[in-house]
């Protein structure tokens, strides 16, 4: 298919679910702020460690909000072994489109460390070889294109207001991955749906933020 902007919008319009797309967003918004303050209350790690931790911790929280998002909205979604360096990830597919997710510092970056498995995904616009075990068969099918679901802090500091969610978008690479064909924020890209399908993004349930418990005597 032809890979401009414009045919790769009508793709993802028309063969991704915009209830998959909405319960990412609230999922990710959500687990942005609730992994901050797990880790943030965690007196297990060093306050000069938690913004390292965090990092780490949120990458396994969103691979588990994208794969619930892909079962929830009824696609095939696996979590297998990549041949290359024994990894895993959560691979998802909405018909003709892949996805994984990643953390990147700023909007328009690429993923740190980029992995083998995505410059093959963007080349070849198939998944890993990898065991079909008990995984829906349709989760191994040749796709159109590749897209990655990327997302960022509001910023670097270890506190509430920069570790919020800043960015939540939906990138094609090209097949180099080398730079993207399509980067647009998946608000937007729900926008575009058509009016009768037209939903409006749901918004993240509020966080309860940890209370210290007032010592007998006190107020």
């Amino acid at each position: 298919m032809p890979m401009d902007k414009d045919s790769l919008l009508e793709a993802i319009i028309a063969n991704v679910p915009k209830p998959f797309l909405n319960g990412l967003n609230k999922r990710i918004q959500a687990a942005y702020l609730s992994e901050y303050y797990r880790i943030k209350d965690d007196p297990s790690t060093l306050d000069d460690q938690k913004g390292a931790r965090l990092l780490d911790d949120r990458y396994y929280r969103i691979e588990t909000e994208l794969h619930d998002a892909a079962t929830e909205a009824g696609l095939p979604v696996t979590v297998r072994p990549v041949a290359q360096n024994s990894w895993t990830f959560v691979y998802v597919k909405s018909n003709g489109v892949g996805f994984t997710q990643s953390y990147v510092p700023r909007q328009g970056d690429f993923p740190p460390n980029e992995a083998k498995f995505r410059q093959q995904l963007a080349a070849e616009g198939a998944p890993p070889r990898l065991d079909l075990g008990d995984d829906d068969i349709r989760v191994f099918q040749p796709c159109d294109f590749y897209a990655l679901i990327a997302h960022n802090p509001l910023g670097k500091e270890f506190s509430e207001d920069k570790q919020r969610l800043g960015g939540l978008q939906l990138c094609v690479p090209d097949s180099a991955m080398e730079s993207w064909l399509l980067q647009m924020s998946i608000v937007e890209i729900v926008s575009m749906y058509p009016a009768d399908t037209k939903e409006t993004l749901a918004k993240p349930e509020p966080i309860m933020k940890s209370v210290l418990k007032k010592k007998r005597g006190e107020g």
